[in-house]
């Protein structure tokens, strides 16, 4: 019985990936608490990154949402469009500069929108508390 052109070839490559997995091979049966402190505090800043990345990009699309809406709600009569894009604003100032400074702007224009600006972040960032219980104040 022959074993065919390719066994020598496919015994090479065997064994040459034998020892390219074998150090390898410790993570399959170790817990993550029991490996290195670097690998498990790379592994840490992953998630921390990947949790930032994802609040992100939750951030903005519900600002540009809400501009959005904003938008709409100016040509459409049965939104209040001022308030959607007050609200977008107000979400991306804290990702966007040109946001920052427009929301600014708005602020020092209209005093009696700054008020009720505060009282609607104030009453947004409690029920952000309630429902994902944090605490502390609002960022700005």
């Amino acid at each position: 019985m022959s074993q065919g052109p390719f066994s020598a070839l496919k015994s090479r490559w065997r064994t040459i990936l034998n020892a390219l997995i074998a150090p390898l091979s410790f993570l399959a049966c170790c817990p993550l608490h029991s490996l290195h402190p670097v690998v498990v505090n790379r592994v840490a800043d992953n998630e921390r990154d990947m949790r930032a990345t994802a609040k992100k990009i939750g951030i903005l699309l519900v600002g540009w949402a809400f501009i959005l809406f904003g938008v709409a709600g100016l040509i459409l009569p049965i939104l209040h469009g001022t308030v959607f894009l007050l609200i977008g604003l107000t979400i991306l100032s804290s990702e966007y500069v040109w946001a920052h400074r427009l929301l600014s702007k708005i602020r020092n224009r209209f005093p009696s929108v700054t008020a009720r600006l505060e009282q609607a972040t104030t009453a947004a960032h409690e029920w952000v508390s309630k429902v994902f219980h944090r605490r502390g104040p609002p960022t700005r």
